[in-house]
Formats: C-alpha cells, sequence, structure tokens
C-alpha cells in the first residue's frame, strides 16, 4: 500500500484530539504513545475498517455457533471526536444505537452473555477512558468461568 500523505493541519488537530485522552499515561511514553497514533497508516486503519464493514458483519453471520463461554461485550457510546469530523452527529448517534442492536444481538445469542454500555468512552477510547470497566468485565469473565 502507497503511504498517504496527510496534511499536517489534519495532523494537529488529531494530535489535539489524542492528547487529553492519553494524559493518564506515565510521561515517558505518552509523547511516544501519540506519535504512534499520529502516522498515516495508523489513521487511515478506521477508514480502511469502514470500507469492510459489511465483509466483517458477513464473517461474523457465517462464523458457526459461539462457544458456552462467559462474553461480556463492552460498548463504547460516547461520539468519537475523529468520527464527528465527517459525520453529523444524528448519523453518529444511529451509527451508536445500531452498534448497540448489534452487540446486544450478539450477547443474546451467548449462553453466558453480557452487555455493557460504556457511556463516558466512544469505540476506540474505552481503554484510556475506562480501564476499570475493561479489568472489571476480564475479572467478572474469569469468576463466571471459575463458577462453571
Amino acid at each position: 500500500m502507497q503511504e498517504v500523505e496527510l496534511p499536517p493541519e489534519y495532523i494537529a488537530m488529531v494530535r489535539d484530539q489524542f492528547t487529553p485522552l492519553f494524559s493518564s499515561f506515565p510521561d515517558h511514553i505518552r509523547d511516544d504513545v501519540i506519535e504512534r497514533h499520529l502516522g498515516a497508516d495508523r489513521l487511515m486503519a478506521g477508514v480502511r475498517e469502514g470500507l469492510n464493514v459489511l465483509e466483517v458483519l458477513q464473517d461474523v453471520r457465517a462464523g458457526g455457533t459461539r462457544p458456552g463461554v462467559p462474553l461480556i461485550l463492552l460498548n463504547g457510546t460516547a461520539i468519537d471526536p475523529a468520527q464527528a469530523q465527517f459525520r453529523a452527529e444524528a448519523q453518529l448517534h444511529e451509527q451508536i444505537s445500531s452498534s448497540r442492536r448489534l452487540y446486544e444481538s450478539v450477547v443474546d445469542a451467548a449462553p453466558e452473555g453480557e452487555y455493557r454500555a460504556i457511556p463516558e468512552a466512544s469505540h476506540s477510547s474505552i481503554p484510556m477512558v475506562s480501564p476499570d470497566a475493561i479489568a472489571g468485565a476480564v475479572k467478572d469473565v474469569l469468576e463466571r468461568h471459575r463458577l462453571r
């Protein structure tokens, strides 16, 4: 794939979005983490993912039966600032609503499924904004597995 050159203004805008997102990271790695996220290949990954979303959904549908194991699906339900640059707020709310319906259908089909919304995080910010939600879900899944 050919390297894409993004405008410096766009890079600066994304840097401004990432800086508060990674504010809790240790000083000695924060800038490196932010810079890694600003590479053209990294920034274009979301675009590529969006272009093949129907293929991904088809893969999920064709994936066969789900194993009978505990499942907790986390969903960031805040608007992603990066997406807000390209889509109207009403479209983003509909996307979040559609994602919720999709994710709830996934957990409903799992014998031990649970859906958890994280309203303070967007799809891509869950690990930075709500690390406790991730840790809690892992702890709960392990506990449910232990109790089986």
